[in-house]
């Protein structure tokens, strides 16, 4: 089992987290133990650590880390605040002016709310469909960046996954980085899917 300690990082507030069904107080810690094959299961606690309401720390045991379920790199030592899970993020957008490109912002810059993520796929849900068109996932608007994952903006339904990504789809946080889906239409409408894998 790997010992999960968790504190909260506030220092007047006390922080609910359902996966644990605990109540941590202004600055408290609270300690439970869990499987490592239950921790991306853990979405109450997932969203603490991405608003930055609390800190975890996770110390495995010698069998979790012989079990092969342990993320690669990680030890038997304290974590700090990281934290990884795969999560995917559903991103609705409305369709605009059509007939030229422009950019939907998911994360502005400077406010991805992850410490790193890579993007291991994105699907979309087309409403209104544009021919020839496209949907970029890029880390700076305009068409500029790094581009994480792409799919159609044409047929109408779903479209997807691209799952042509590689590991250059990390995105380390910083204030010249954000999320911004690029349409190369802007009459384009829907949802993308964005499937990714976090850490703080």
């Amino acid at each position: 089992m790997a010992t999960i300690v968790v504190t909260n990082l506030s220092s007047t507030a006390s922080v609910y987290c359902s996966d644990l069904y605990t109540l941590i107080a202004p600055s408290a810690s609270v300690t439970t133990t869990r499987a490592v094959s239950d921790l991306s299961r853990m979405a109450s606690l997932q969203a603490l650590v991405a608003a930055g309401s609390v800190g975890v720390a996770i110390t495995y045991s010698a069998a979790e880390q012989a079990s092969g379920l342990v993320n690669e790199g990680e030890t038997a030592t304290s974590q700090g605040s990281k934290f990884q899970s795969v999560q995917t993020l559903r991103f609705a957008f409305a369709a605009g002016a059509g007939g030229s490109a422009d950019d939907v912002t998911i994360y502005a810059l400077g406010t991805l709310p992850y410490a790193k993520m890579r993007v291991l796929k994105m699907e979309s849900l087309v409403a209104t469909a544009v021919g020839a068109s496209t949907l970029q996932l890029r880390t700076v608007s305009g068409g500029a960046g790094t581009l994480l994952a792409a799919t159609a903006g044409t047929p109408t339904g779903y479209v997807g996954p691209n799952t042509s990504v590689t590991a250059t789809s990390q995105v380390v946080s910083s204030s010249s980085v954000g999320l911004f889906l690029r349409r190369s239409d802007s009459g384009i409408a829907g949802e993308v899917l964005i499937t990714f894998e976090w850490e703080n």
